[in-house]
């Protein structure tokens, strides 16, 4: 049995958690695709975009453990949640998404 995370982690991970929602609700009903596998620094990229609207939205999966995806997909509805007591996992329902990674960053380009 995994050794439980202390307190300080976990209000630093739910502190992290509280603004992911914001950035995903904006670019949701996006476009979406896999960006990039890195090797090196395990990190699998996704980004959302819309068809003739400047920018982005990047996911990074900073050392991704599980990734059940397709390559591309429309309408997103990402979210991010926490996945045990030191995991992530994004996910999208109706796209059929799964991803279990070790942290999350998400940045917007515009």
């Amino acid at each position: 049995m995994g050794q439980e995370p202390s307190p300080d982690r976990n209000a630093r991970r739910l502190d992290i958690l509280r603004h992911f929602p914001t950035l995903l609700n904006r670019w949701r009903g996006a476009d979406a695709r896999i960006k990039e596998l890195t090797v090196s620094h395990r990190t699998l990229g996704i980004e959302l975009y819309r068809k003739g609207v400047k920018g982005f939205l990047r996911i990074a999966c900073i050392d991704p453990l599980f990734i059940h995806a397709p390559l591309e997909w429309t309408d997103a509805d990402l979210r991010v949640e926490l996945h045990g007591s030191e995991d992530w996992v994004v996910l999208d329902a109706r796209a059929d998404v799964r991803v279990i990674t070790g942290s999350v960053e998400i940045s917007e380009t515009v």
